[in-house]
């Protein structure tokens, strides 16, 4: 019932481009604000400042880092089993939960021959430090740990719809999908659905159906 549920409202944001805004909000700068939380990027994206509660901290890209199951190694040009990436760079848009203050933030991990890796974070402020969740994607292997994920292709928008993440990628193509992530026992929420509002060569950006929950 949950997945239809979802599979039933992420069709609805793609019926118009309002209300897809409305559920992924186009940020003018890179960071976003909302409640005490305030995000900034700097100009080359490789740091992101974070202030909430008063306190400002200022986190790396390279900071960030994740196993990532069968992604293209970009040294090598080929799909790689299984790698371990930092962040290259901070994607521009953020989404803010409005209830917890928790701050998604999408980050690209490599970019090669058209096409990114990238992956999406949570950052839980605590005090003057914080704890970071990765944001994990199923696929037709079992995630051995919270440390692992298959990787999301080029990041489009990221926001919060209620307490729910929404992120949006793409591909070279002009392919596109939103995935949806629900409240769970974790900071980073749990994968309940993708719907494509775009397809042209592929449909590789969502998950196998099997994988749904």
């Amino acid at each position: 019932m949950k997945k239809v549920f979802w599979m039933t409202m992420a069709a609805g944001l793609v019926a118009g481009a309002g209300a897809l805004a409305l559920a992924l909000p186009q940020m003018s700068v890179a960071g976003g604000q909302r409640g005490g939380t305030r995000v900034r990027i700097s100009e080359d994206g490789t740091q992101l400042r974070l202030t909430s509660e008063g306190r400002s901290q200022t986190i790396s890209a390279n900071s960030m880092n994740v196993r990532v199951l069968d992604g293209v190694n970009c040294e090598r040009l080929q799909i790689e089993p299984e790698q371990t990436l930092n962040g290259q760079r901070f994607h521009p848009s953020v989404g803010i939960d409005p209830q917890t203050g928790n701050v998604a933030v999408g980050v690209i991990l490599q970019e090669c021959v058209e096409t990114q890796l990238s992956a999406v974070f949570v950052i839980d402020p605590q005090g003057s430090g914080h704890a970071l969740y990765r944001v994990q994607v199923p696929g037709q292997r079992v995630l051995q740990d919270e440390f692992t994920t298959y990787p999301m292709r080029d990041l489009i928008n990221i926001g919060y719809l209620g307490n729910d993440l929404l992120v949006k990628h793409g591909d070279a193509s002009g392919s596109a999908a939103i995935m949806v992530f629900t409240p769970s026992g974790t900071p980073a929420g749990q994968y309940a659905g993708c719907v494509y509002t775009a397809i042209e060569e592929g449909r590789g950006l969502c998950p196998p159906e099997s994988v749904a929950n």
